[in-house]
């Protein structure tokens, strides 16, 4: 007896288009109809693997089913076909595209450049055997797939990346591993770790979305690391497109509980270039150079009334190498102006006294920490050096003078927080040393008022830091006073394209070219 199948198709190929079409969206409702209802459950794999079945006689029920056009028929336009579904054909140029890798599954481009990804019935036909467990479970929730990793790949622990203070640990630990290949929501792989604390890890990853490499910021699933996360998202979403200065945030997400945030990839912050040049110091050109981009970056963050809260060298990233152009990074301390949360922030030695005195605080802080970290640069040395608050301040006082009555007595629980002897006493030993310097050099000149804060030939430096380093922080210098500073406009060579020559890995000093 002859087969049926042949006329069946031939039935369906003489219908008009219109209705051949209504066919096609009929057989994928059923499809889907049967995904739904034909979940079971399974000891090792859960839902997975019944799932999975019905995919496979869903497709080979699709084969039998789907009409093949013959040329009489006009194939549907590409927008028709991906409306429609399985079943249609898209006009000639729209074929997919395929990648080299193995690990990369076929993808779509969209207009807008960015990879439309496998769908997710296609990645569990191609991909499933090659999946583990928790893949599994995740790949039921992605709408698209774009990498997919090889267990022989994730199955070497010598790949396996630092996991540092903010890795979880037991269960959990298992189900987020930071190592090379690893994915994230099947479309970041993992190459290396970028630096880790309490806060989790930051990952330096490929997305294969959009073609490009990125920093991705995996947050702790503590709630307090989580809650200043979300924060840091909110700033960053307010000041995001308007400072060239400050770094960009591409999006966020949430994978396997944790929050992570999506950011472009820079170079190696200033900390990082110091210990590389064995913290020689740096020429003053392009101190002045970071230090006017900073200043860029601080008065478009008053303006957008956010705080940094933390503004060290290893906050500062330089973009590129054999540059000194500058983005500041880490708004997981920020604030918004008079919303402050927090009474102890910013790192010890680039802390502002308010901060210490319990006085209320807000943008000044952001002004004395780029003090700090700019004489630092320009010595190669930290300029306050404190075990705790009362020597922080006790190191601060032997440098620009003992802090103002009224200050302290504005400070909240001082008593608790400030050695008064010790501040005191440090600045009478600075005092008399100074005294025991100016009869050495003259008997009969009197002792000038201190205007240096770090022995260094370039007396406009000098000034700004002494303006910028106040105890009073409403008479400290601004961002937009500091922007109009003699030592900001001092005309200066241009280094954003300086010729690095391996400074980083030789130490020697970076020379400009003109």
């Amino acid at each position: 007896m002859p087969s049926t199948a042949p006329r069946r198709v031939d039935a369906l190929t003489e219908l008009p288009p219109r209705r051949l079409a209504t066919a096609t969206v009929t057989q994928t409702r059923l499809r889907s109809h049967a995904l739904a209802s034909a979940r079971v459950t399974d000891d090792k794999y859960g839902t997975c693997n019944g799932c999975f079945g019905v995919v496979q006689q869903a497709s080979s029920y699709e084969t039998a089913m789907t009409p093949k056009f013959t040329p009489t028929i006009p194939p549907l336009s590409a927008r028709s076909s991906r409306r429609h579904g399985a079943g249609a054909t898209g006009r000639p140029g729209t074929a997919r595209r395929k990648y080299q890798s193995q690990q990369t599954p076929e993808t779509h481009r969209s207009r807008h450049g960015d990879s439309i990804g496998m769908s997710i019935v296609e990645a569990m036909q191609k991909f499933w055997k090659r999946l583990r467990v928790m893949d599994r479970n995740d790949i039921l929730r992605c709408k698209h797939v774009w990498y997919v990793p090889t267990l022989e790949h994730l199955s070497d622990d010598t790949q396996t990346l630092s996991h540092g203070s903010g890795a979880s640990s037991g269960d959990e630990d298992d189900a987020f591993r930071i190592r090379k290949g690893e994915h994230v929501a099947f479309r970041f792989e993992m190459f290396n770790s970028l630096g880790a604390g309490n806060f989790g890890q930051v990952v330096r990853c490929f997305d294969h979305k959009y073609k490009r490499e990125v920093a991705l910021k995996l947050i702790s699933p503590d709630e307090t690391f989580a809650s200043q996360a979300r924060v840091e998202v909110s700033v960053l979403k307010r000041v995001e497109g308007g400072s060239s200065r400050v770094v960009k945030m591409f999006e966020h997400l949430k994978f396997r509980g944790r929050l992570c945030v999506v950011f472009e990839l820079l170079h190696i912050n200033l900390y990082e270039f110091l210990e590389a040049r064995a913290f020689a110091k740096l020429d003053i050109q392009h101190v002045r150079h970071i230090a006017r981009q900073m200043v860029d970056a601080l008065v478009y963050l008053k303006h957008m009334q956010v705080v940094h809260c933390d503004i060290k060298p290893e906050n500062i990233l330089l973009e590129h190498p054999g540059s000194f152009d500058v983005k500041l990074i880490d708004f997981g301390s920020a604030c918004f102006q008079g919303k402050q949360v927090y009474t102890y922030i910013q790192s010890r030695f680039y802390r502002a006294p308010e901060v210490m005195l319990g006085i209320d605080y807000g943008h000044p802080i952001d002004v004395w920490s780029l003090a700090c970290v700019l004489a630092e640069l320009a010595t190669g040395k930290t300029l306050f050096v404190g075990d705790d608050e009362a020597r922080q301040l006790s190191a601060i006082t032997s440098r620009i003078g003992p802090p103002p009555r009224r200050i302290l007595s504005s400070a909240a629980h001082s008593d608790r927080r400030v050695d008064f002897h010790v501040c005191e006493s440090s600045f009478a030993r600075s005092r008399r040393d100074d005294k025991r310097s100016d009869r050495t050099s003259s008997k009969h000149k009197p002792r000038s008022k201190r205007t240096k804060v770090i022995d260094i030939d370039d007396d406009r430096f000098n000034a700004f830091l002494l303006r910028a380093l106040h105890w009073n922080p409403s008479r400290r210098l601004t961002p937009d006073a500091a922007r109009r500073h003699s030592f900001l406009q001092k005309r200066q060579a241009v280094v954003g394209e300086a010729a690095v020559d391996d400074a980083v890995h030789t130490g020697r000093e970076l020379q400009t070219t003109r």
